[in-house]
């Protein structure tokens, strides 16, 4: 653009540039506001992903603790097998839940066996 257009052009400020002119620093200011929005959008979605994953690291330390305290053998085991154990004996007073039982039977490797209760 040579000098003469130039200053042709900045000189008929009329109307219509001056309505230009709004209008760019309208879109300006709704592209700042959107870009804002936009980042702290993404700051609460980082804020929730950091508190989900350490929640879930503090159950995984659970977890790993009470697998620890069923591979040993420790209370844990017997506590369940002696659950197992109460499961099949309401299934057989009730016939309605062995199909359940059935269900997941499939699941359970270990067997109990009844013990005798001692006097």
């Amino acid at each position: 653009m040579s000098d003469t257009e130039k200053t042709s052009f900045e000189s008929s400020g009329g109307p219509g540039v001056e309505e230009l002119r709004s209008e760019v620093q309208s879109l300006r200011t709704i592209l700042s506001c959107s870009l804002l929005l936009l980042f702290v959008f993404s700051f609460c979605v980082n804020i929730f992903l950091f508190r989900q994953t350490s929640m879930v690291s503090g159950q995984l330390a659970q977890v790993n603790q009470l697998l620890s305290a069923w591979a040993s053998g420790g209370p844990a085991q017997a506590q369940a097998i002696d659950f197992w154990g109460k499961l099949n004996e309401f299934a057989k007073t009730h016939p309605d839940f062995t199909p359940i039982i059935n269900k997941y039977s499939s699941y359970i490797n270990v067997h109990p066996t009844v013990q005798p209760k001692k006097k």
